[in-house]
């Protein structure tokens, strides 16, 4: 914890990002994706021109022997990044796009194909990318064309327009581009001067241009981006999908295992902390790392296969007719009589207040037990859009908790008609990494705390204990620690998610679902035996 810094005027600043007067850092990750509903969105672009059916490696990777064209490199990588996105980011928006065609389609730019809408990506959509990687180059040039002379600037403007038209709200929009092209307009000036034009509307929109390159065997040279992609891709942000202000994207994210489902930051609520009569600033309510869970199952109709939805009724029992709300009315036994509530009434019952944040008083961060931990904890961040000097007031909190080493205990009522909660404002600060990217943001953490009455005493039981030897003991306490690891929640993989998005991808995709044999679990019995050394009778001795 850093205390705050003296400014020039002699005022405390606040640490971390905060700025006395300013809105929110530019550079901060939870801030990225405040609105709610909104999707991100990408669009992979392939070059069908004559340089990509040659062999080729990839741009930036180390050496490997060629045996592939470009592009079948570019479509392996695609089709790993939809089903990555089907699996980790469900509700992600991905689309894919030709250009350098004899024919156009989707869309009114010349030699532009929409081989895929920008929607949310399904079986549909891999088993195209298989079909396409099915096809010969000869089959493939019969059906699109090759040809040389399709316009980036055309391709940034088509994508720019599936970006507009999309169907829903979108937060984060990239283009992931793969070319074996260096230089696709060579000498003329005007074509290239009208491509950077696009892509800095593009960058205008918050589009992220991502450059893919794949180097041809033959001629043997490398990939320059000095002479026309650097201009396309200057100015992008150093967020994204492992894009440097170089603009290269990295083949290993495209193509890297999926393993876990990706939780990223989401924004809760926008509620107010208020500090005391008359005095509060707007607060956002982000969720953090939380657990990955299965899919829910969806019940469909037998005859239709469409989804069947539940609807509940009241019906009067006597004349069988259906109710509305207003004729329903909950009673409530009480001294042997029956106590009649409305539903506006049984509304009020659940009210507890207005929802937001109660400061009620302050403690040392030491009294933070992290036996009390019950639920996954939430952040609080300022919010001056919906309240101007939100974040000054916020900012002077976080420096005198930071300071202090205090926590604030807080009344917290998420939402309209839920009981309150008795919370912890922990202050955290900003936190950066070697190269000086930001991997912890200044704020507060949201940590639940039980109520009094949730807690109970523990009562040792009197019985006879077994007893262990010495040496049992010592075994014992070696196991122990070695099951002490230091790992990150967000890096442990979880084994039923994993097996159960094979097993619904292999049925989806008509493959076969593989299965685990007796010899595979037998030779990991084994490995384990060799790395935990087994505690029998004979090395220990009996427990008594």
């Amino acid at each position: 914890m850093a205390n705050a810094a003296e400014s020039d005027d002699g005022r405390s600043s606040p640490p971390g990002d905060f700025a006395w007067g300013a809105t929110l850092p530019d550079d901060d990750p939870v801030m990225k994706d405040a609105a709610v509903g909104r999707r991100d969105a990408i669009l992979f672009v392939i070059d069908l021109s004559r340089p990509m059916h040659a062999l080729a490696t990839r741009a930036g990777q180390a050496p490997e022997t060629p045996s592939q064209s470009a592009l079948r490199l570019s479509l392996h990588a695609v089709r790993t990044a939809i089903r990555h996105r089907i699996f980790a980011q469900d509700h992600s928006l991905a689309g894919i796009l030709l250009y350098n065609t004899s024919q156009s389609a989707g869309t009114r730019f010349p030699h532009i194909v929409v081989h895929e809408e920008l929607r949310e990506p399904g079986v549909e959509t891999v088993l195209k990318i298989d079909q396409l990687l099915a096809s010969s180059a000869q089959q493939l040039t019969a059906e699109y064309g090759c040809v040389e002379k399709c316009a980036v600037g055309d391709v940034l403007w088509a994508c720019n327009s599936l970006f507009v038209h999309a169907p829903v709200k979108l937060a984060r929009k990239q283009i992931c581009i793969f070319t074996a092209n260096d230089n696709p307009h060579g000498k003329d000036k005007k074509a290239t001067a009208f491509a950077r034009q696009k892509a800095f509307d593009a960058m205008a929109y918050k589009i992220e241009t991502i450059i893919f390159p794949l180097v041809r065997v033959e001629p043997a040279g490398q990939f320059n981006m000095q002479l026309f992609w650097q201009g396309i891709v200057q100015g992008n942000g150093e967020e994204g999908m492992a894009v440097g202000r170089s603009g290269l994207g990295d083949w290993r994210d495209l193509e890297a295992p999926i393993r876990i489902k990706d939780a990223d930051t989401r924004h809760v609520a926008r509620l107010t902390l208020s500090f005391g009569d008359g005095l509060e600033c707007a607060v956002s309510v982000y969720s953090l790392t939380r657990e990955a869970k299965r899919p829910i199952p969806v019940k469909l109709s037998k005859h239709t296969h469409e989804e069947v939805k539940t609807q509940r009724l009241c019906v009067d029992m006597e004349k069988q007719d259906v109710l509305l709300p207003s004729a329903v009315k909950h009673f409530l036994t009480y001294d042997n009589r029956q106590l009649y509530f409305t539903a506006h009434e049984m509304e009020q019952l659940k009210c507890f207040g207005p929802p937001g944040f109660w400061i009620i008083c302050f403690k040392a961060l030491k009294h933070l037990d992290p036996v009390f931990h019950f639920r996954a904890a939430h952040f609080l961040y300022p919010n001056e859009v919906a309240m101007r000097g939100s974040t000054k007031l916020f900012a002077a909190l976080l420096i005198k908790c930071l300071e202090k080493q205090v926590m604030a205990l807080c009344r917290y009522i998420p939402r309209p008609r839920e009981p309150p909660q008795l919370v912890a404002l922990v202050p955290q600060d900003t936190q950066r990494d070697a190269n000086g990217k930001q991997t912890t943001p200044s704020g507060f953490l949201i940590v639940f705390q039980p109520f009094a009455d949730d807690l109970r005493e523990r009562v040792a039981l009197e019985y006879n204990r077994p007893t262990a030897s010495a040496t049992a003991v010592e075994k014992a306490t070696e196991h122990v620690k070695r099951l002490h690891i230091s790992c990150q929640p967000q890096s442990t993989y979880n084994p039923v998610l994993i097996k159960h998005r094979r097993t619904v991808e292999s049925v989806a995709l008509k493959e076969k679902v593989e299965k685990e044999t007796a010899e595979q679990r037998l030779e990991k019995d084994r490995l384990m035996d060799q790395t935990w050394p087994r505690v029998d009778e004979q090395e220990s001795g009996p427990v008594r």
